[in-house]
């Protein structure tokens, strides 16, 4: 398994096939050629007059703070690049399931997989998917704000990535911001499992 060129992007793929029920699952990263490359949208001239000293004031900060700039790079070469090939191909897949069919996320876990979701801790695949089946909400659309990725030497070849974005659930008015963390350790196979996953929505 590898990342392909540059013009292919990673999309996350469960699989369940020839597995014991002591393997951890595999998720597969399958390439496939972007037929469009994204863009970032161009703001408006009506959205320019609307940036306002205080929202500058932050992209500045931002700036400072990251020590890179616009045009900041992850500074750890070819690795850094590639955990944020897989952990964003990770996140688009992750949240898009959940918000679809989030009972079908049970397969992204393992049998020493640990969840912990508003401080309850569930662990192994088959709880971890319940716990998330069960939630007291039908419909929900998350929208994410910031990943970050990073390697993980102390499982070798894993990736560590923390999500920040909201959350809108059906009939509510307001979204509720959250973060999540996942563990992302790869198998025998070649591919990914999530080890780790740590939720929690940020009031105030």
């Amino acid at each position: 398994m590898g990342i392909k060129a540059k013009s292919e992007a990673a999309v996350f793929i469960p699989t369940a096939q020839n597995r014991s029920p002591h393997t951890a699952p595999r998720l597969q990263i399958a390439a496939r050629s972007a037929r469009a490359p994204l863009q970032p949208r161009q703001s408006t001239e009506h959205e320019k007059r609307e940036v306002g000293p205080r929202q500058r004031q932050r992209a500045a900060t931002a700036e400072r703070m990251d020590g890179q700039g616009k045009d900041g790079g992850s500074g750890d070469g070819g690795a850094g690049g590639q955990c944020d090939v897989v952990g964003r191909a990770f996140v688009e897949y992750y949240y898009q399931t959940f918000d679809a069919n989030r009972g079908a996320l049970a397969s992204l876990y393992g049998g020493t997989s640990v969840l912990s979701f508003e401080g309850h801790r569930v662990a192994g695949a088959g709880e971890i998917g319940l716990k998330l089946a069960q939630l007291p909400f039908e419909q929900c659309r998350h929208s994410i704000c910031t990943i970050d990725c990073q390697p993980t030497p102390s499982f070798p070849g894993g990736i560590l990535v923390f999500v920040s974005g909201n959350l809108q659930l059906a009939g509510e008015e307001h979204q509720l911001r959250f973060s999540q963390m996942f563990q992302l350790v790869p198998n025998e196979q070649g591919s990914f499992f999530v080890q780790n996953d740590i939720f929690r929505l940020n009031y105030g």
